[in-house]
């Protein structure tokens, strides 16, 4: 009976972890997409002088990078020593998507501004 109650348990687990990590990736593609559409004024010219992506979106990332990292590590803190292994996955997870996401929304918002559809 321990055994499956058990089961049960490590099954909940994977499910709010996978819920937590879609949660992440759909926030984070508004948030991308909110801040591209904000900058599309700046980013455009930028981008049409040949600046990468990285150089135009930089700034965005790196800020979400040192929050996100303040935020894991208060999390971490906050844990204790048990929590730290999922939290710090999870945070590793988010933060080396974050730059895929930002380049991506701007690269959307670039090719629908040049072509007059946003």
């Amino acid at each position: 009976m321990r055994a499956q109650l058990y089961a049960y348990f490590v099954w909940l687990r994977i499910g709010s972890i996978v819920g937590l990590l879609a949660a992440l990736a759909i926030a984070s593609a508004i948030s991308a997409f909110i801040m591209a559409v904000l900058k599309a004024k700046r980013d455009f010219p930028l981008r049409l002088a040949g600046a990468s992506w990285w150089a135009v979106s930089r700034g965005r990332i790196v800020k979400e990078w040192v929050l996100g990292g303040i935020v894991v590590m208060l999390i971490m803190l906050l844990q204790g020593i048990n929590g730290w292994l999922p939290v710090c996955l999870t945070g590793a997870l988010v933060l080396l998507a974050l730059p895929l996401v930002h380049i991506g929304a701007a690269a959307w918002v670039f090719a629908k501004n040049s072509l007059r559809q946003l």
